[in-house]
């Protein structure tokens, strides 16, 4: 029996790309590209607030697993979407250079698992809405203006990165 001799496309020199880590068992004609740093810009069919992202975030993750995938995929997945919320994104695509997650797009909106499984995510797991209302706690006066979230940050959503510390 003969064997094949490829090499990835767009690669005229024929050596590998250094984003492919040597995976040759990626979905066939998949394309794969680095994680994208810029988040969704998306505004929600109702005003929500954090806690209402927060669980409808977590009602997500809580039942993907149960329908198709791998648990350890979704469990990737939602890692790196969480050091992406963080503005981490070395640790994020780490997280998915890791699991072995290819990337047609450079988004985690689609993404496959090196036996050719899709995953989705919604855009509300992956950043929060334009229209996201701040809760203020009690003990915060009211009169005092609240701070401007940092550059690259569209909302107050608190995180623990891997330093532990904790972002937002």
């Amino acid at each position: 029996m003969g064997g094949c001799v490829g090499r990835e496309r767009g690669d005229s020199r024929g050596q590998g790309s250094s984003r492919a880590g040597g995976r040759t068992g990626r979905k066939r004609g998949a394309r794969n590209e680095p994680l994208k740093k810029e988040r969704p810009k998306w505004k929600s069919d109702y005003p929500m607030t954090e806690g209402q992202l927060r669980s409808k975030r977590d009602e997500f993750w809580d039942t993907a697993p149960a329908f198709e995938g791998r648990k350890e995929i979704w469990d990737a997945l939602k890692a790196a979407a969480v050091a992406l919320e963080c503005n981490d994104h070395e640790l994020a695509q780490a997280i998915v250079d890791g699991a072995s997650i290819t990337l047609p797009h450079g988004t985690l909106n689609e993404c496959y698992d090196e036996l050719g499984n899709r995953y989705q995510l919604p855009v509300y797991c992956l950043a929060p809405p334009l229209n996201l209302i701040s809760e203020r706690s009690e003990e915060e006066p009211s009169d005092t203006p609240e701070a401007p979230p940092p550059p690259g940050r569209s909302s107050p959503s608190r995180c623990v990165c891997r330093r532990g510390e904790t972002c937002g």
